[in-house]
């Protein structure tokens, strides 16, 4: 037997600010009602508030028994639900006293299958695209967003008038409520048959839940202190801003006003994003050709209040559970159609490079709080902050930290799956890829490369290589490598970009074979339904509405909606496309054509993910503490002396059974503070 669970709660916490599990912990926060529904069975419940703070037996009878029974609980979004059961309606109801213990093995989350099949992740975008016969109940859906947060003081009354309650609401609420598992049955039943979770990718979905439920220690101290200078110096540099600009900016969000003061000083930029600003600002010399010390000055001062490093230590403390100093529910598991995961909360997959690296004894001069010391020593305070940021992640008391990060993992996989055996053999031998790619771009031998690598720290052309093998492995044309290269402040010769790029295809000729066999085969498989075909490592098929390509590992890349056209080339030939529906970068759900080389770029994350996991599993049934995953890095800690580097580094390099090999390479650290490796 399946139960459905699905709460409806109300609190002044602002849930996407402080994340699910302090929501959950927040004194205020409480059930407004409790939906649940055997799948299968003709009727869905509502518990009323009432009920559920008085434990009326004539609405709660029925749930008892349904949740003693149940074999796995099934909710959208099931970390919510969790956090909700564990902390409110077992810790602060009647009812918890009645009420099993669930661990994240009893749950199943229909978000989760919907991400695996590269479906919206939302209740309502899913049911959509799925064109389920019951929809989400959109203008209850506004009620709730009413109800859940206390209104507004009315005129002159300083007390909160706190809830919404009149008994009209209420049933509206209970009946929204209602509509949503029957909403949430029909997804059940709409993406079970695919059969979304193997029997690794659940184990491993359960480990995503107990890694969540762990998350990381703060330096909290340090955290709240950072939060003060940063405050004292955005007052500064505002203070600045103005006297520079002569008023007419007051802040640095003043875009407007801005532009119309770079204009009157006879300068000015297409727009004043952070890109646009930093760029400018990266060749000095040549800026002071164009512009005078004022717009250096007050381009400075908006490069330093943009930096995203001050959202983040505000996120470390909204976050943090003073109870121990630990922020949770950081990892969207199968955040990516590929299976990565992706960042929640403080997002540790996208904290700022820094522009300066952060000895250890930096973090006792912050601690200080002495913002001109800081500037004495350090330069401007806002890049220190930036460049400190993953040193607030700290070793638990007792413990230490072990961190280990796949090098080149993707490159790797990318001519594994090729075939490519001269390339493999490099990275086998343990040679430097980006210098053999510069032999081979500049016409000279890898020896000459890397001794000027090795002379001099730093190697034009070895960047040269860098760059290509980065950048060129998923059919990237001539006219966006340029744009790249520019973009990253590579400034060569037309001709020796072009050589550049053509040097890839020379270097690793099956790999442009791979872009071609994966567009063929996915093509093939659509027109073809029912029928397989397997090249290069994948199989591809239909099944249903969606386009699978099985990876070696025996996990499912979904592609829904399926659609081939023929479409005329720029050479007036009609060649096939294939075309999918899927999330944009602006979340919405659209239609796009997908090519070979995109394709591969799939299929080598998802490889690489696959490796990755494997290794969790391992490090996790060894007794390293996974924190997080950052992309194919993995943070732990242990207790102080019972872990070592070596048998970490072995957990992570061993090969997979299906790609024994894959020439995989692992490099890391240990420590007590989390730092780039």
């Amino acid at each position: 037997m399946k139960l459905l669970l699905d709460y409806e709660t109300r609190s002044r916490a602002d849930l996407p600010s402080v994340g699910q599990h302090m929501y959950a912990r927040h004194p205020s926060t409480e059930i407004m009602c409790v939906g649940w529904k055997i799948i299968g069975e003709k009727k869905a419940h509502v518990i009323s508030m009432p009920a559920i703070y008085t434990d009326d037996p004539s609405e709660t009878k029925e749930f008892y028994y349904a949740l003693k029974h149940a074999e796995h609980v099934v909710a959208h979004n099931a970390p919510f639900e969790q956090a909700i059961y564990n902390h409110v309606h077992l810790q602060t109801t009647p009812m918890g006293a009645k009420m099993r213990t669930l661990e994240p093995k009893d749950y199943i989350c229909t978000l989760s299958l919907c991400s695996i099949l590269a479906l919206p992740r939302g209740l309502e975008g899913a049911g959509l695209a799925l064109n389920l016969p019951i929809k989400k109940d959109v203008e209850g859906r506004k009620l709730l967003l009413q109800m859940c947060k206390p209104r507004p003081p009315v005129q002159n009354i300083k007390a909160w008038i706190e809830w919404q309650e009149e008994n009209e609401f209420m049933s509206r609420l209970y009946e929204y409520c209602r509509t949503d598992l029957w909403t949430e049955e029909a997804l059940y039943y709409a993406v079970r048959k695919y059969s979304p979770f193997t029997q690794k990718e659940r184990e491993l979905w359960v480990l995503d839940q107990k890694i969540n439920q762990r998350g990381f220690t703060v330096d909290i101290e340090l955290v709240d202190q950072i939060l003060a200078m940063i405050h004292q110096e955005e007052k500064e540099l505002t203070h600045q801003l103005r006297l520079k600009t002569f008023g007419s900016v007051k802040t640095a969000k003043s875009t407007a006003a801005f532009k119309r003061f770079l204009e009157d000083q006879g300068f000015s930029l297409p727009n004043l994003q952070k890109k646009t600003v930093d760029d400018a600002l990266k060749d000095i010399d040549k800026l002071k050709d164009v512009a005078n010390q004022d717009v250096i000055d007050v381009l400075k001062i908006r490069q330093s209040l943009g930096k995203s490093s001050v959202s983040k230590y505000q996120a470390f403390k909204d976050r943090c559970d003073r109870l121990d100093n630990r922020v949770r529910d950081n990892l969207l598991f199968h955040g990516a159609s590929t299976g990565r995961w992706a960042g929640m909360g403080v997002q540790p997959q996208n904290f700022p490079r820094g522009t300066m690296k952060v000895p250890p004894y930096a973090y006792s001069d912050l601690l200080e709080g002495d913002l001109d010391m800081i500037r004495l020593i350090y330069g401007r305070p806002m890049d220190l902050f930036s460049s400190a940021l993953r040193g607030m992640i700290i070793a638990s008391p007792g413990y230490e930290l072990f961190c280990a990060d796949f090098s080149s993992i993707e490159a790797r996989v990318l001519l594994w799956l090729a075939g490519d055996k001269p390339g493999l053999k490099e990275y086998a031998d343990g040679l430097d890829i980006y210098c053999s790619m510069a032999a081979t771009i500049y016409g000279c031998t890898y020896e000459e490369v890397l001794a000027e690598y090795r002379a001099e720290g730093y190697s034009e052309r070895r960047q040269m290589g860098k760059k290509v093998i980065l950048a060129c492995g998923y059919q990237m044309g001539l006219k966006k490598f340029a744009q790249t290269c520019k973009d990253e402040g590579i400034d060569v010769a037309e001709s020796l970009l072009e050589r550049a790029h053509q040097a890839f295809r020379e270097k690793y000729p099956l790999v442009p074979k791979v872009w071609d066999n994966y567009e063929r085969a996915a093509i093939y498989a659509v027109v073809n339904k029912g029928k397989k075909v397997t090249i290069n490592k994948v199989t591809w098929f239909v099944e249903g509405d969606f386009l699978f390509a099985r990876l070696p590992s025996g996990r499912k890349l979904a592609y829904y909606k399926p659609e081939v056209r023929n479409e005329e080339t720029p050479w007036g030939e009609l060649r096939p496309k294939l075309y999918i529906y899927t999330t944009d970068s602006k979340t919405k759900w659209v239609q796009r054509a997908v090519y070979g080389g995109l394709l591969c770029e799939n299929i080598c994350q998802a490889v690489s993910r696959d490796c990755m996991s494997e290794s969790m599993i391992r490090v996790d049934a060894a007794g390293y503490e996974i924190l997080f995953t950052v992309h194919d890095e993995i943070l732990c800690e242990k207790l102080i002396g019972k872990g070592q580097w070596e048998e970490f580094e072995r957990l992570m390099s061993q090969r997979p059974e299906w790609g024994q090999d894959i020439p995989l390479k692992v490099g890391g650290w240990t420590d007590f503070r989390y730092r780039k490796g």
